[in-house]
Parts: structure tokens; C-alpha cells; sequence
């Protein structure tokens, strides 16, 4: 009998036998990362659709409310032209604007089946579900009230930090710095430590059940010690292309890194002055709905004192909604952008014990950290 233990010196020694377990480590690290950063995907998609939605729906009741005071200011005339105080004429003007403000009802009806429908597949909705949705249960984000208020909501380099996809990019990168070192060994020549014992014994005649008593008449244990090396006479082309190729593959994630990292610094720098910029948007179309709606009823009053026409009635009033319509995709503007910046600064989707939550708060509050 012989028993052998073999300690690799050279190929195999050391750290190079538990490689794969840490390589495989790495790898869950990064599937991990990459799942968090597809839930923030998925909870960016559900936001910028839930706020078209709620945009829609405003949009709806704005044309709507249009088309009634249209159909109002339509019957008043009538009853003008029956008592004879102004010109039938008039009539068609009123008529022909209201025709446009019901055209631009059906088609803001459209616009929140559209929405309605493309919120409901990005929740998994069935078509009853879809069908049953009601309007949006949180309104939208209101913006500081002066320009000067807007915080500094992010730093580019904590977000590129605390991105998910940034760490699954690192993971890999880690795991391929393993597989260089494990390419590395393969390349080594082997030195191989070889330490024996044996036990000779001969026993004529006898039984397989009579090992134990063979052996207690036959010589004392005995012991090897030996070296094993071996090496290629020529070049070792396959370690080396294998070499090569985990270098290549370590270089290009590098760039990767290199490349997604600017990517973000820069997106989160463009996605902040966005937040900015839409919240001063929305501070003047909100500030021009005021002052059309003052307007609205200036030119009403005039028309009734003979100061202006029916045309310049209408042409305040198609302001009018065209401003209330304008505020409302500011809004939507500002809303989206917050949802933007949270996604690219990495605070859309937080790490729980046993999951990921999404930060409802953190899209209806842009001053949140």
C-alpha cells in the first residue's frame, strides 16, 4: 500500500486553489449590483410614467373646461343675436372655436388612454386593472419658491460612488483581476513537493479478509520524499494566449469604468442644472396663468362695454389655454427631472436587508438628500 501527498511549490501554491470560490464571489456581487441598478431602472420608467400620466389628466380637465366656456360664451351670443344686439356673424366665430376646443379634448382623452396604458405596463397591470386605474393618488412637486432656494442636491463623485452599475462594473473587474492571477499560475512551471509512506507485505495463499493479518507479517512501513518538476522544452502558447486574453478582457472593463464614470459625473451635473432649469420654468408658466386669467376677464369685460371684439376675447382665451397647458407640461417637466437626477445621483434605489426600496419621497421633494 501507498499513500502520497503532493504541496505544490510552484504552480497551484498559495492563494491559486481558492481562486475560483473569490472569482465566483465577485461575479454574485456584480449580479447583485446589476439587479439593483435594473430595479432603478424600472422605478425610473414607472415614475417618468406616472407623471405623464397626471400630466394627461390635467391636460384633459384644462381642455375640457376650455370646451365650456366655449360652449358658454357660444349660448351667450345666441342669446345676444336674439335680441338683436349683435351681428349674427359673430356667431361663427364662437362656433368655429369651439369646434377647435372639442377636437383638442378628444384628443387629450386620447392622450390619457395612451398614458394610462403605458403606466399599467410598466406596473405588470392586467387590462381590468389597467382599465380600473384612477387618477394619481400625490400631485406634482412644487417648486422653491425663489430660484436662489434650490439646493445643491448632489456631488458627481458620490454619485459615480454610489451607482450600482458603477460597483457591478468594479465587481467584474475584481473577478478578472483574479482570473489573471489564476492565468499567471497556469503559466508557471511545476514544482511539486512529494511525500510518501508505504507498507509491503506478501502474504501466499491468503484470503481478501486476511489484509490486516498480511501486512502484521510483512516488513515495517517505510517513507519517500521527492521533487517533481516539470516544464514545456518550448514556449507555453496556450497559458500564454490565455494570459493575454484575461489581460484584454481587464483593459476593456477599464475603459468601461473610465468611460461610465465620466458618463455619470457628466449626467449628473446636467441633470441638476435640469432640476434648475424646469423649476424655473414652471415658476413663470404657473406666474403666466395668472396673468392670462386676469387677462380672460379684462377682455370680457371690455367686450361687454363695446372696448374690445369677440375676436379678442377668443385670442385671450386661446392664450389662456395655451399658458394653463404650458404650466402643465412644466410640471411634468420638473417632476421628470427630479426623477432624472435621482436616478443618475443613485438615490432613486436604496439597498435593504432582504430587497431594494424605492424613494417615493425623494421624487416628490427635490431638496431630500
Amino acid at each position: 500500500m501507498r499513500f502520497e501527498l503532493r504541496v505544490p511549490l510552484a504552480r497551484g501554491a498559495g492563494d491559486a486553489a481558492v481562486t475560483p470560490l473569490r472569482v465566483a464571489e465577485a461575479e454574485a456581487r456584480a449580479a447583485g449590483a446589476t439587479l439593483e441598478h435594473s430595479a432603478a431602472r424600472t422605478v425610473l420608467a414607472a415614475a417618468q410614467a406616472y407623471w405623464n400620466y397626471a400630466g394627461q389628466l390635467q391636460r384633459e380637465a384644462i381642455t375640457l373646461a376650455g370646451e365650456r366656456r366655449g360652449a358658454a360664451l357660444l349660448e351667450e351670443l345666441r342669446k345676444l343675436v336674439d335680441a338683436d344686439e349683435i351681428p349674427r356673424a359673430d356667431l361663427q366665430l364662437a362656433q368655429a372655436s369651439l369646434s377647435e376646443r372639442r377636437s383638442a379634448r378628444f384628443a387629450a382623452q386620447q392622450g390619457v388612454l395612451e398614458a394610462r396604458r403605458t403606466l399599467g405596463r410598466v406596473l405588470g397591470l392586467d387590462t381590468p386593472a389597467l382599465l380600473a386605474l384612477g387618477p394619481p393618488a400625490d400631485g406634482f412637486p412644487q417648486p422653491p419658491a425663489r430660484e436662489g432656494d434650490a439646493p445643491s442636491l448632489q456631488d458627481a463623485a458620490e454619485a459615480t460612488a454610489r451607482r450600482a452599475d458603477v460597483q457591478a462594473l468594479r465587481d467584474r473587474r475584481a473577478a478578472a483581476q483574479l482570473r489573471i492571477q489564476a492565468a499567471q499560475d497556469v503559466g508557471r512551471p511545476r514544482l511539486d513537493l512529494v511525500l510518501g509512506a508505504t507498507r509491503n507485505s506478501l502474504g501466499e495463499g491468503a484470503r481478501a479478509t486476511d489484509l490486516g493479518a498480511t501486512f502484521h507479517r510483512g516488513a515495517p512501513p517505510g517513507g519517500t520524499v521527492g521533487v517533481l518538476y516539470q516544464r514545456p522544452l518550448g514556449a507555453d502558447n496556450t497559458a500564454q494566449g490565455l494570459l493575454r486574453q484575461q489581460l484584454a478582457l481587464a483593459e476593456g472593463l477599464d475603459a468601461e469604468l473610465r468611460e461610465l464614470a465620466d458618463s455619470i459625473e457628466s449626467a449628473v451635473v446636467a441633470a441638476e442644472f435640469g432640476v434648475r432649469r424646469a423649476a424655473g420654468q414652471l415658476r413663470e408658466a404657473e406666474a403666466a396663468v395668472r396673468t392670462y386669467a386676469a387677462g380672460v376677464e379684462n377682455e370680457r369685460t371690455k367686450r361687454r362695454l363695446g372696448m374690445a371684439t369677440l375676436i379678442d376675447v377668443l385670442a385671450v382665451e386661446d392664450r389662456y389655454n395655451n399658458a394653463l397647458l404650458a404650466a402643465v407640461q412644466a410640471r411634468a417637466d420638473f417632476a421628470l427631472a427630479i426623477a432624472r437626477l435621482r436616478f443618475e445621483s443613485g438615490t432613486l434605489v436604496v439597498a435593504q436587508p432582504g430587497g431594494h426600496e424605492a424613494r417615493v419621497d425623494a421624487l416628490l421633494h427635490p431638496e431630500t438628500g
